[in-house]
Parts: C-alpha cells; structure tokens; sequence
C-alpha cells in the first residue's frame, strides 16, 4: 500500500504574480490605516483583543464567523484578525527556518463567500513579514495545502488553508501546516497571542480590529502576490500516482503475482470503471475531472463538482444524512462500481458500495483496516471512542488491535504517533477524519478514497470478467463480515449551570454518578470498560445468544453539555438502557437536562 514520495513530477515551477485585490468585505470606510509606528493600544484594549483572538482558537486550527447574515452571529474573524494571524504563522515559520533568507507561505481556501477577502488580507499579513513571501494557491484542499510543503516543485516552507469544513456558509478559518504536520493545540494557542501582540503593534483596539470595516493596516510590501496552479498542476497529478501505486500494490497482495497487468500499468487503469463524486459544491469536484477521468474512469452521474460557497444542494458533510442519501442516489443511478462522498476541504471523506452501501462512520474504518492490516499485519487501528463492538470484532479478527481513544480526529492521530509507526499505520475518527503513517499522518479522507478506488481498480483487473457483473462489490465484500448494531443512538444533554460559569465541575460530577449508576447494574451484567479515555463507557448484556449494547457518556471539550452514546444489538434494546439510565441519575439529581431520553 505504499504510495509514490509524495513529491510532484519533475518541470518547471509554474508560479505567475498578480496583484493582491484586498477585495471589501464589505466595502470598508476610507479612514486612515495605522502602520507598525503608531503608538500600541493601551493595556485594557491590548487585554480584550487577546481575549477576542483566544476565542478564535477551535483545537488544532481557527474559526470564527466571516460574514454577517445570521441572528446573533457578529463577525469574528475579520480581514484585520486574518492580517494578524497570517503575519504570526509567518514570524513563526521564518523564526525556525533561520538559515534561509525568506521563507514561502502558500495559502488555499475553500468557495466560502468571504475566502477571497479572508485570503487577501493574510498575503497581505505574510507579505508585511520580514523574511517570509506570500504565495497565492487558490481554490485548494486542506491535504494539498500540507503537500505544498511537500512538492519539490513549490517547496513551500509553511502553508495554511482558509476553511470552516462543512460549518454554515457564514464561518471560515484557518488550518496551519509546516513541513512537520498540522499545528497542535499549543501551536494555535501561541499563534492567538501573538496575532494579539501585532494588533497591538498596529495600534488596533477590539474596535478596529474586530470590525469587518475597518481598512487592512498599511504596509510597506509589495501587492504584488504570487501564484500557483496547486491542485492542477502538482496535487491532481499527485492523487493519481497514489491510484496507480495503490491499485498494483493491491493486485499483488490479491493474487500473489507481482506480475502487473497491462491495464494497471497503462494510463488507464480505471478504463471500463465508472466512480461517481458528490464534492457537495466544496473543493473536491475535481476529484472527477482531474483524477479519475484522466486515468480512464467513467465519471459521468458524478454531482455537485461545481464550487458554490452558497452549498446549494447540500453540506458536503460525510456525516450528513442529506449528503450521504445524494452519495447513494446518484452511485445507484449511475450503476456506478463506487462512489465517493467529500466534504468542502477534502480532508474527510466516505464511500459508496456498488450494491448503493453507504460506507462511512464504522463502515469505512473497517474497510480501511482490511487493507491496511493485509500490508501492516498485527498492527493497530487506533479510532475515537464512540466506535461500534463489531468493529472491534473485525479488526480482531484480521489479526489486527482496537486501540478505541477519545473523540477529536488531532487525538486520535496524535495516539498513533505516539504508538509510532511499527505499531499502528491507521488511525479513524467515524467522522471521517483518518491519517496513515505513510501518508505522513496527515489528515486525508480523500487519501483514503483514492487507496479505496485503487482497491476497486485491483480487484477488477484480477477478476475481470467478475468486474462487468452486477454482483462485482468490491467494497462491499471488504465489510461483509462486519458485525453492524441493530440501533445506534446519540443525545446531546445540556449541562445545567449559569451562563458564562465554568461547567467542567458539573459535567464531571455528572460522569462520576453515570459511573455510579453503572457500578449498580453490575448484578444485571453491566460491565465497565477497563481502557476507556474519556467518559465511561459500559457494556451491557442483552441475551442468551451473545448480543451485547453498550452506553457512553463523555463530556464535551468546549461546550456546556455532555454526549450520550447508545447502542444495541436488539430491537427496543436502546430504549431499555435509556429508561434505566434516566431513572437512575434523576434519583441521583444530575445537573443534565435529561428531557430528550425517552420516559
């Protein structure tokens, strides 16, 4: 399952300038624009604006809302916040890249409606850094964006994309790179002080800062920015090299032959395929036009491949059940051999059996590990906590290790890491998030795709008269022997405390009493799992024949509420747990707002 080095074909850089639109935003007031040598905002603004910037931290990136237009949504992440931030990351990037004389800063988005503004004022920021060049790499994935770093032909020392994911159109953000990997939580939180350290420096209050009005600072760089055709000319090209590696590799490990055929060799190796994309109006649509048709695939019934920062027909969100039922729609309509659903920056993504499957959540880890532990036997999948106990099954029995963690796709690839590479190659969140340690353990669901694609094209060049049957599910047989619940349940319950308190201590006695509750029902067979790394989760017998459900309550990471998770193997079996469960903590008076469990 090795894919190429990762780095782009060898030619010529194709890198052509143009000049920074700092389009409005909206239109913004003519007033004077405060340069470095103005006097810094006093101490109580200089402590609200850092304030404001800590607030913009999500985990591992940023978001805010970009774009007015929503009840009590103000705009939060305005072009100033974008300057100060870019003009950070590039400090940054330039102060661990001592030797060089300048460091690159590649910068990508999504089709929000406020990227082009966003995008406009951090070149401006990165241009405005001593030492660091700005390069414009427009529409782009968050995957490509690290790969900038990667590419011998761009060789860009830092990168971000300007992405709010699958949030409403109103939201964007930014996820940083360098060539070591994503940000990490203290990256971002380092990055917010220091945006609020060059707001002061410009003489920006939480006045001027945080309003979507205010003009960009003035600077001494130039406008003029440069750009580079990223996903055309080195990512597009990139995906198909992992298709071919991915789909000879795979053929191998199926047949035993390392004798190639001729079609996986040519430049063809999807001819007589048909794959069809749903991009949802995000990034992904050329997913289709530059990846799979040129290597031969059929991508006609392929839908939504057009970007629209609106999103009109659907949230490209593998999540989604709209977005998902379009995925299964348009793979049935086609007859198509697979499809593959993306979100808006391609850095999740999930799959459509031909038999009109949806693989996504449990369904797509366990595909993921029959092909990764066949190449890295052994090994560990490491996924977040809400997993199914069939998928632990699946993967013991492919020889492989459920290392189930919490939930937060950094988490999941962070314990990876720590496992290190000869341990554990797969790391999967069921939203869609997944790394493998060949990939760099990056982020990359469309990475996953293509692999699966790759799997597809292998299994029909081995069988091919099998291939143009109805009954040819490739990615269906991977799964067959996944053991799915028969109910799957989730409740978000508030956390009852004063606005603005702080709800950690609640929400952990809330845990405790769960815990008690569980400790309880230990005579009726509930059992606590002993390796749990967030909330407690409990397994709870259901039946003579083996059939197990199982709860989870875990806390949430910024917001006051906690997560309930259910799941059963019989009829009705949800509902049984949720009826003990209610009774027992009101007993016990929790502070959660238990009215959405059933009485």
């Amino acid at each position: 399952m090795s894919t190429d080095s990762a780095r782009a074909r060898s030619g010529s850089t194709k890198i052509s300038r143009r000049t920074a639109r700092h389009a409005p935003y909206p239109a913004r007031r003519r007033n004077s624009a405060r340069s470095p040598s103005s006097a810094p905002a006093s101490a109580m603004d200089t402590a609200a604006v850092q304030e404001r910037f800590a607030r913009l931290q999500n985990g591992s990136d940023v978001r805010g809302v970009a774009l007015p237009g929503i009840p009590d949504e103000p705009v939060t992440l305005t072009p100033n916040a974008a300057f100060c931030l870019a003009r950070a990351f590039a400090e940054s990037v330039r102060d661990k890249q001592s030797d060089k004389k300048e460091v690159l800063i590649a910068v990508g988005r999504d089709p929000r409606l406020s990227g082009p503004a966003v995008v406009d004022a951090a070149l401006r920021g990165i241009n405005s850094t001593a030492g660091a060049k700005a390069v414009d790499a427009g529409l782009a994935t968050t995957p490509a964006m690290y790969m900038a770093t990667q590419f011998e032909d761009v060789q860009a020392d830092g990168a971000f994309m300007v992405t709010a994911s699958h949030l409403p159109w109103n939201r964007n953000g930014m996820k940083f790179f360098t060539n070591a990997g994503g940000a990490s939580k203290q990256d971002i939180k380092a990055l917010v002080t220091r945006a609020s350290e060059v707001a002061n420096e410009y003489g920006m209050d939480e006045s001027t800062c945080f309003d979507a009005d205010t003009p960009l600072p003035e600077t001494s760089a130039s406008a003029a920015v440069d750009s580079v055709p990223l996903i055309k000319e080195y990512y597009a090209k990139h995906c198909q090299e992992v298709v071919r590696n991915a789909a000879m590799n795979r053929y191998e490990a199926l047949t035993g032959s390392a004798k190639v055929p001729a079609i996986l060799s040519s430049s063809k190796p999807l001819e007589n395929l048909r794959i069809v994309v749903d991009a949802g109006n995000g990034c992904g649509g050329f997913l289709a036009s530059e990846v799979l048709a040129p290597l031969g695939a059929d991508v006609n019934g392929s839908a939504y491949l057009d970007p629209d920062g609106n999103f009109p027909n659907h949230i490209p969100n593998p999540e989604d059940e709209t977005a998902m039922a379009s995925a299964v729609a348009i793979t049935k309509a086609a007859s198509a051999h697979m499809g593959i659903c993306l979100d808006t920056d391609c850095d999740r993504s999930a799959v459509v059996a031909r038999s009109g499957a949806a693989l996504n959540r449990n369904r797509l880890i366990a595909a993921m590990s029959a092909l990764v532990l066949s190449a890295h036997p052994g090994t560990a999948v490491v996924t977040d906590s809400v997993t199914s106990n069939g998928l632990r099954d699946f993967i013991e029995s492919l020889g492989g290790r459920h290392v189930r963690y919490k939930r937060g796709y950094k988490n999941v690839i962070d314990k990876g890491v720590e496992l290190g590479s000869g341990a554990c190659q797969l790391m999967m969140e069921t939203s869609g998030h997944g790394a493998l340690a060949e990939n760099f353990y990056l982020d990359d669901g469309l990475f996953m795709a293509l692999l699966l694609v790759g799997e597809v094209a292998a299994r029909a060049a081995a069988n091919p008269d099998a291939a143009n049957s109805a009954d040819f599910d490739p990615l269906g047989e991977l799964v067959a022997n996944l053991r799915e619940p028969v109910e799957s349940v989730e409740y978000r319950l508030g956390i009852q405390v004063e606005p603005g308190s702080d709800f950690r201590p609640v929400g952990e006695a809330a845990l405790e009493s769960f815990k008690e509750v569980c400790a309880d029902m230990a005579s009726s067979g509930w059992v606590l799992e002993d390796e749990n790394y967030e909330g407690y989760r409990v397994r709870i017998p259901e039946g003579d024949d083996g059939e197990e459900g199982w709860a989870l309550l875990r806390m949430s990471l910024h917001d006051p509420l906690c997560v309930l998770n259910v799941e059963s193997d019989k009829v009705g079996g949800h509902e049984t747990t949720l009826q003990i469960l209610k009774s027992a903590l009101l007993e016990k008076q929790v502070a959660l707002d238990l009215s959405a469990l059933s009485s």
